[in-house]
């Protein structure tokens, strides 16, 4: 928290746009059609598919949803999950640096949202981050995010691995 809160002028933050990115490996992603194209029946089908996509209660859970695209009278949907007390602890820490996010996202549709502006919207493509603790894995079909996976597995496992495998120390 020091280290976050000494490297941000607080002049700088003074109103800025702060989005705040949470671990793909932290929440679900589910990805699934409703059969209408009518915002009002979406709405109230919405409570219904949490129920059946998200392995916790609703009400211990923070989700979101988003429609990916419609066709032929359905709507494909994104919904995002995370557990309360993740987003909670989340905050805290951000709020313990000084710092207060005008949003959160999650890594891997960060990732898809700002390679997907730059790339073309034809064919398959895959994003793949490795970060330190986990990596994400989109993939985008036409310009549409069609899956996104999070693995528990980052570059320090890498690290590791090479580090056994050639049996040299990590140590610099």
């Amino acid at each position: 928290v020091d280290t976050l809160s000494q490297s941000l002028n607080p002049h700088t933050l003074r109103n800025a746009y702060i989005c705040s990115i949470i671990p793909r490996s932290k929440t679900i992603i589910k990805f699934f059609s409703l059969p209408t194209v009518d915002p009002d029946e979406i709405e109230k089908m919405i409570e219904f598919e949490i129920e059946q996509h998200i392995p916790f209660a609703p009400h211990k859970c923070v989700f979101d949803y988003d429609t990916l695209y419609q066709k032929d009278g359905q709507t494909h949907l994104i919904l995002v999950a995370i557990k309360k007390d993740e987003i909670e602890k989340h905050l805290q820490l951000l709020e313990q640096a000084g710092i207060h996010p005008s949003a959160i996202d999650i890594s891997s549709l960060t990732l898809h949202n700002t390679l997907s502006s730059a790339e073309s919207q034809h064919g398959r493509t895959i994003h793949i981050y490795i970060g330190p603790d986990c990596t994400d894995i989109n993939v985008v079909e036409d310009g549409k995010l069609k899956t996104s996976r999070g693995i528990p597995w980052g570059s320090k496992n890498l690290a590791e691995d090479l580090s056994k495998k050639f049996n040299v120390s990590l140590e610099i």
